[in-house]
């Protein structure tokens, strides 16, 4: 007599469960705050590691999450997943893998490219982009045919390509220069991405041309040049070649951000060297995909430079670099921001970002996630609805005049932000005509 009664019981409970559970998901996804105006049906991803979604799903340093390599699944929490639900997609296409670079896609997307990088005088820019395709093909071998033949119908479907690119052709580029070049010219092409070399491929360089090559290696600046140089070339092609695939669709581009900003201990020689470099880099790329490239008209460029990233040890520690390449990749709230940033582009909002100006240990500043101040950040900060200037971390209240900040010129009084300011300036050189407290124009006095 009990059973029916029980049974009723468990599924009015298991009705009740799987309610709320449908209540939390569509609860989650309405106050998320990711959501757009504006609605794409069919978006496609291009981009590396950041955008594959390597290291969200498993704990940071465990092994088993850092050989994990993706092929276009769509992580939880990363921001391709973020934003695909955000503008309501019937179809996100994801196309970032662990490694890739901007010439990667060229070689999917351009029949030219590809024609142009098999030419033996090109080989050397063919075999960094095979190291590249090396990393999704040892789990998955037949991965890099499958994108070639399937990528160009992607874009071409698509309403809109998002674009997260820059770091591996430029600082990753830059410190693996020698590796690469070694095995380049120790086994010439014959270094397949397989790991498979065929005998009649083999092309061993002489003892006195592998002692040249090492006696005569660039420094790490000079590498970071040609890697910058090579991704203005292919950044080109890429967004070309989109356009001519696709003329309507809307193409969106992140920016680079610096990995080393927040790393401890702030103002050490390695942090400062690394963070200076990284800084010019990134900063150089940022510009040219802004406003630098000829094909910049087609381009809606998202500016990520404060994403955060997993929080690290010291950078001077050994643990630091035997999970850099983990901990150097955004967290859960760094996902975050990126899609925030997207969406704001999409919906035609200012995506400028200014860091956020703390009360620490050392008075109000900007401060790293670890709470040390950030002595090597001289910009503009935020606290409230005011935006500071910046100098060392703390704010320069004794400073007027023009700062340059992300491409805009902003007009700074006593250390704060004229944002109503309507009249001119004069430095020691221009003289600068002022709108709503930024430079609209200038001239040589």
């Amino acid at each position: 007599m009990m059973k029916h009664p029980v049974k009723r019981v468990l599924a009015v409970i298991l009705a009740v469960s799987m309610a709320i559970s449908m209540f939390a998901v569509q609860s989650f996804a309405a106050t998320s705050g990711l959501t757009s105006k504006k609605k794409y049906k069919n978006i496609v991803i291009l981009g590396d590691s950041i955008a594959s979604g390597y290291g969200m799903d498993g704990e940071i340093d465990a092994l088993s999450t850092q050989m994990t390599v993706h092929h276009g699944e769509l992580v939880k929490g990363s921001w391709p997943q973020l934003l695909g639900d955000a503008v309501a997609t019937k179809s996100t296409v994801n196309l970032a893998r662990e490694g890739f670079a901007t010439a990667n896609f060229c070689r999917m997307l351009s029949p030219e490219y590809e024609h142009w990088i098999n030419q033996p005088e090109n080989w050397m820019d063919r075999f960094m982009t095979e190291t590249n395709f090396l990393i999704p093909m040892m789990t998955d071998t037949a991965e890099r045919n499958r994108l070639m033949v399937e990528a160009r119908e992607d874009v071409k479907k698509a309403d809109a390509v998002f674009l997260q690119l820059g770091v591996n052709e430029t600082g990753t580029y830059a410190f693996m220069a020698p590796i690469l070049k070694t095995l380049y010219y120790t086994f010439g092409m014959a270094l397949q991405p397989a790991l498979v070399a065929l005998e009649d491929d083999l092309t061993l360089a002489s003892p006195e041309q592998l002692l040249s090559m090492i006696g005569s290696y660039q420094q790490y600046g000079d590498e970071l040049e040609t890697g910058i140089a090579n991704f203005k070339r292919d950044y080109d092609c890429l967004v070309s070649t989109i356009h001519e695939l696709n003329p309507t669709c809307d193409i969106y581009a992140a920016g680079v951000f610096n990995m080393f900003r927040d790393a401890d201990p702030q103002g050490s020689d390695i942090q400062q060297f690394l963070s200076s470099t990284t800084e010019y880099s990134t900063g150089v790329c940022n510009n040219y995909m802004r406003k630098g490239s000829p094909y910049s008209k087609y381009v809606t460029y998202v500016d990520v430079s404060d994403t955060q990233i997993h929080q690290s040890a010291s950078i001077d520690s050994v643990d630091y670099w035997l999970h850099f390449i983990m901990r150097c990749h955004p967290d859960a709230t760094g996902h975050r921001f990126i899609a925030q940033q997207f969406i704001k582009a999409i919906n035609g909002k200012d995506d400028t970002v200014f860091p956020s100006l703390t009360n620490g240990s050392e008075g109000l500043g900007v401060y790293n996630k670890t709470g040390h101040l950030r002595t090597a950040y001289n910009g503009l900060a935020k606290k409230g609805s005011k935006i500071y200037y910046v100098k060392e971390g703390k704010i320069a209240s004794n400073y007027t005049g023009m700062i340059l900040y992300k491409n805009k010129r902003y007009y700074i009084k006593k250390g704060v932000w004229q944002s109503s300011y309507d009249g001119t300036f004069t430095s020691s050189s221009y003289v600068y005509t002022i709108r709503n407290g930024l430079s609209v124009s200038r001239r040589a006095r």
